[in-house]
């Protein structure tokens, strides 16, 4: 009698644990889209807000794009996201200068393809660029270029954001 139980609870059970297997797999990444969802939305708590913000010369400046002002911006601030393609908007260049070659990068005839990291705020500027993938003597050239850029701010849900972007850039040959 004890036998054929414990034959029904060899069969029963595999099945058991590969449904929740697939159960928990699946309760896990939804758990990870709600943790996810709640930084997003997180408020920073009081210790964490500064008083007031930090006055700054350019803003005696006028600014020559006074729409991209979202009063939802949270320029000055530290947080900077990743670039996520599938869930936010891709920036769209609105000024900036074109890029000049150096005088070595002209003698040398280089071009290619440069990978260059930056920070993208919510107001459109550029800020904090580094090279990841470089050509000889264009590295500050192309730095320079950027940083003169302004961008429509990414947004996300709706609200702009400051995000780490990489922009690929062709340098064409001379």
């Amino acid at each position: 009698m004890f036998q054929p139980y414990t034959k029904q609870v060899r069969r029963v059970v595999p099945h058991g644990i590969k449904a929740g297997g697939v159960w928990l797999s699946h309760l896990g990444i939804f758990a990870g889209v709600l943790w996810l969802s709640a930084q997003m939305h997180e408020q920073p708590s009081a210790a964490e807000k500064p008083m007031k913000p930090p006055e700054r010369a350019e803003s005696a400046r006028e600014d020559p794009f006074p729409e991209l002002h979202d009063p939802r911006c949270s320029w000055p601030s530290d947080d900077v996201r990743p670039f996520l393609y599938s869930v936010m908007t891709q920036p769209v260049l609105l000024a900036g200068a074109p890029l000049e070659y150096t005088s070595e990068a002209l003698a040398a005839h280089v071009s290619g393809f440069m990978a260059v990291r930056c920070t993208l705020t919510c107001r459109g500027e550029v800020k904090g660029c580094h090279v990841l993938k470089g050509l000889p003597h264009m590295s500050e050239a192309v730095i320079s270029m950027l940083q003169s850029r302004r961008y429509l701010p990414v947004q996300y849900q709706d609200r702009p954001i400051n995000v780490r972007y990489v922009f690929h850039i062709r340098v064409p040959p001379p």
